[in-house]
């Protein structure tokens, strides 16, 4: 992995960790800008259904989208996608192994003028029947295109990171 890799990892976990620790102390929010984040968390699962990696595309930001994701074969390394390669990765699954379900609810949006922290649940049904659950938080950016996901994080770590930098 490059240098430079690494370092847009650092920076959009640093970012993230910053922006939702702001976030929790200036409870910003704005009905219709949730309303716009809850409709491209909509056309994320319409891309899961239909198995549209150009649709899911549409949602993430062209500019900065970043996640890793734990690797299960390896779970002491990660994966870590951009946008083209997550696509990539993303339409190989669906079309050799997709989950016979997946969802992703919505369960808190908090909007902090062109950016939101969204709290979630996704569920993976696969196909031999085991269900996959993850808590995430998703932070969007909205710039001349609208709103955009830029990063993914497992919720459970960042809650740490969050409760410790409070009781500081």
């Amino acid at each position: 992995m490059t240098k430079r890799t690494w370092l847009l990892l650092a920076l959009a976990a640093a970012g993230a960790v910053y922006l939702c620790a702001a976030v929790a102390r200036c409870q910003v929010n704005d009905e219709a800008e949730s309303n716009a984040v809850r409709a491209l968390v909509a056309q994320m699962n319409r891309a899961w259904a239909e198995r549209d990696a150009q649709l899911l595309g549409e949602t993430l930001s062209d500019r900065g989208f970043v996640v890793a994701i734990r690797r299960l074969d390896d779970p002491s390394r990660a994966v870590i996608f951009d946008k083209a390669s997550l696509c990539e990765a993303w339409q190989n699954l669906v079309e050799h192994n997709p989950p016979q379900r997946h969802e992703h609810r919505v369960e808190k949006i908090v909007v902090a003028g062109p950016l939101a922290y969204e709290a979630g649940a996704v569920t993976d049904v696969l196909a031999d029947g085991e269900t996959r659950r993850s808590q995430v938080v998703k932070v969007y950016a909205k710039d001349e295109s609208g709103w955009k996901l830029i990063t993914s994080v497992d919720a459970a770590p960042l809650r740490e990171v969050l409760l410790a930098a409070e009781a500081d």
